[in-house]
């Protein structure tokens, strides 16, 4: 049995395309490690993640889809009625245990836009 590895990508429906280099090459170069890889987001829905799943599959990874929560995040961040909120104020580290599932101990965050050249198992598991 694989060793999980969870990892953070923040997204949305107009950048998913760029992310899919991100996603490929995760899942690539970290096959010795169960990927679990929790995507969140506003406005993506399952049916937006065809590709991305067919992938995760190929290569015995698992794609999550979390939903941003508006409501818990206005309760820390003040926004207009007709802002939008910025993909960065989804990754913020005080959404984490709001957003993820109680069995996450241990979570990487991943940029949209990062190339991933190699398998990440030894920093993920790293004791700080």
């Amino acid at each position: 049995m694989r060793k999980r590895m969870n990892i953070y990508i923040t997204t949305g429906k107009k950048n998913i395309g760029y992310a899919y280099v991100a996603i490929k090459s995760l899942f690539m170069n970290n096959c010795s490690s169960e990927v679990f890889l929790y995507i969140v987001s506003e406005d993506l829905e399952e049916a937006d993640l065809v590709h991305e799943k067919a992938l995760a599959e190929k290569y015995g990874h698992r794609i999550i889809l979390l939903r941003f929560d508006e409501e818990k995040a206005r309760q820390q961040i003040h926004l207009g009625k007709d802002d939008h909120w910025a993909i960065g104020t989804m990754s913020s580290y005080w959404l984490f245990h709001e957003l993820l599932p109680q069995d996450v101990d241990r979570i990487m965050v991943i940029e949209s836009d990062t190339v991933i050249v190699g398998d990440l198992s030894d920093i993920y598991s790293m004791d700080f």
